[in-house]
């Protein structure tokens, strides 16, 4: 929807409208997807076999740790319902969060996404892109996210400052990120994310 001139579309009498629900299950499975590769070296470890250097190192286990979920919306509690059976300690940061659902499914609110960020190891964004939201994600808080924690986005690229997540990467706290967006998209083959 973000990549769609809106404005050609009214001009041009062309509608657009977005389908709520039809494919929440299906980003929900591909945030696990990210979150279970990242977490266990998936693309790492491919990339050193096809290259001939074969090495195993162990990877901190998924089950018991905690996931924070930014954004408890439809997306958000279909990762969480899957986090539960994988194990995992459920965070979320929601100001409008459905309490029947919280309770059923053994989920931590928390008022302040600082919070959040400071204890959980893997943090999974699902959150709309508007101006309250742009760069939400950024050095400071970046800097606040326990070390060794994986960052997972699968709802859209502005939501964090790219150039702030590089330096997470490369000088902590961050192990890894997993991207399905990015602020520019298609992302540039120069990007340094690519590095």
């Amino acid at each position: 929807f973000d990549a769609i001139d809106l404005e050609a579309c009214d001009e041009a009498g062309v509608v657009v409208a977005v389908t709520p629900g039809v494919n929440h299950h299906a980003v929900a499975e591909h945030t696990i997807a990210l979150l279970m590769g990242v977490a266990r070296g998936f693309p790492q470890l491919h990339l050193r076999v096809v290259s001939g250097r074969w090495s195993r190192r162990p990877y901190p286990r998924v089950m018991g740790s905690t996931i924070g979920i930014v954004g408890l919306g439809r997306i958000g509690r279909a990762v969480a319902t899957r986090a539960a059976g994988l194990g995992m300690n459920i965070l979320a940061f929601e100001p409008y969060p459905d309490a029947e659902f919280v309770e059923e499914w053994n989920v931590e609110l928390v008022d302040e996404l600082d919070d959040l960020l400071a204890r959980s190891e893997f943090v999974s964004l699902h959150l709309p892109n508007m101006a309250e939201t742009h760069h939400i994600i950024n050095a400071d808080r970046l800097a606040k996210m326990k070390p060794g924690s994986v960052l997972i986005n699968t709802a859209r690229g502005p939501l964090i400052d790219e150039e702030a997540l590089v330096a997470a990467l490369k000088d902590g706290p961050l192990r890894a990120a997993g991207l399905d967006v990015f602020e520019v998209e298609p992302l540039p083959l120069e990007s340094p994310l690519l590095q």
